[in-house]
């Protein structure tokens, strides 16, 4: 199955990078086009009806993932409902260590790391190593010898933004849950990419998700997800209209549920991006699950044995239990002179191609995300550029 007409093609380079930002389909792109001048109509009416629409959004996202629409929040991105949680946490002991995993994304790092000292708690990492070939045993391994009974919070990633490694989180979670910790999971390449069933994540208290990665949705279009059993361990950092109840023009949003409109979006906002996103169901729905993943790990597939062909070392894991549609690279050393946006610069300006180079751990790597819009042509002749240059 052929994915690459349902989505404007740029002409002039070879998208690399659904990692960072993904396309997203035509359909999705002409209903947000068309909903402007229907915003524009009656601004009032439009806005009042928007809270319909975002209820509509989370129990198609719900029905997505196996979860429940009233545990969910949208935000405009993962960044801005992890900070709501995890800013939002209280804790009651003065003593505790927040830990978290030396692959976390940069920004979530930041965020577990300042909520650490503001709780005046230690701050620790553990270690898992950047080899294609390294095992579940060794990541619970090295996390479980950092929890200690004074571990309060730890933080890990179900996919790892640098690597694609894939974490048993579920595993990790029920070791953090033996020492009492809150357990938060930014999930921002899980969603499309990993078929999710939330109703497993019983041990799991928090997992923040973007929708315009793998899931194609538009940009600006997150969520995240509380368990039902951790929302009385949350005093929301902000205030609203539903700060004490459920105000009336909310209508039927969540059926009045005051902990669900309690987390709505505090302000007006611009809709389009949902009633965009609304139309990526319909296009999930439409050609499947497992027909649009399929075709998303035989892209990832075919970059992984051609890059291979030509010589490059793989990091990212090649098990099917472990991988993701991330897959990463060793740099050649004489490419190891130029920060990470100079090199992805002069990749994208000298050879049309546009990819990630992101630092883990200090180092510099070569990242290749293919959407289902990528061809395979665009691969092959990607990885000899590459390999040449």
């Amino acid at each position: 199955m052929k994915f690459e007409d349902d989505f404007i093609p740029y002409e002039g380079a070879a998208f690399l990078n659904a990692g960072t930002l993904s396309k997203t389909p035509r359909i999705a792109l002409k209903a947000m086009s068309e909903s402007r001048n229907f915003l524009e109509e009656n601004p009032t009416k439009s806005f009042l009806e928007s809270y319909k629409l975002l209820w509509r959004i989370h129990e198609r996202l719900a029905s997505f993932i196996q979860a429940n629409p009233k545990d969910i929040y949208l935000r405009n991105n993962i960044s801005a409902a992890l900070n709501d949680f995890i800013f939002g946490l209280e804790f009651d002991s003065s003593i505790g260590e927040v830990l978290v995993s030396d692959l976390e994304y940069g920004a979530t790092a930041n965020m577990a790391e300042l909520k650490a000292r503001r709780l005046g708690y230690f701050f620790h990492k553990f270690e898992i190593p950047v080899r294609s070939d390294v095992s579940r045993e060794e990541i619970l391994d090295s996390f479980q010898r950092k929890l200690t009974d004074k571990t309060r919070m730890v933080v890990i990633s179900h996919v790892a933004t640098g690597t694609g490694l894939v974490l048993p989180i579920e595993e990790m979670a029920k070791k953090a849950k033996e020492v009492g910790a809150v357990v938060i999971v930014d999930g921002a390449h899980s969603v499309g990419a990993l078929s999710l069933d939330f109703r497993k994540f019983q041990n799991i208290d928090f997992y923040g998700g973007n929708l315009h990665k793998w899931f194609m949705g538009p940009r600006g279009t997150a969520f995240g997800w509380v368990n039902a059993n951790t929302k009385a361990k949350i005093a929301w950092p902000f205030g609203g209209w539903a700060s004490f109840q459920a105000p009336a023009f909310y209508g039927e949003f969540a059926e009045k549920d005051e902990e669900a409109c309690r987390r709505l979006f505090s302000g007006t906002i611009d809709p389009s991006p949902w009633i965009g996103l609304d139309k990526v169901f319909d296009y999930w729905q439409s050609h499947g699950e497992n027909s649009i993943r399929k075709v998303l790990y035989n892209k990832r597939e075919l970059v992984f044995q051609e890059m291979q062909k030509r010589n490059w070392t793989a990091v990212s894991s090649s098990s099917q239990e472990r991988q993701s549609p991330l897959v990463t690279f060793l740099l050649p050393p004489k490419w190891m002179k130029y920060t990470s946006y100079d090199l992805a610069t002069r990749i994208y300006n000298d050879l049309k191609i546009q990819i990630a180079i992101p630092e883990i751990k200090g180092e510099k790597y070569l990242r290749i995300t293919a959407g289902i819009y990528v061809s395979d042509q665009s691969i092959l002749t990607a990885a000899e550029a590459l390999s040449n240059y």
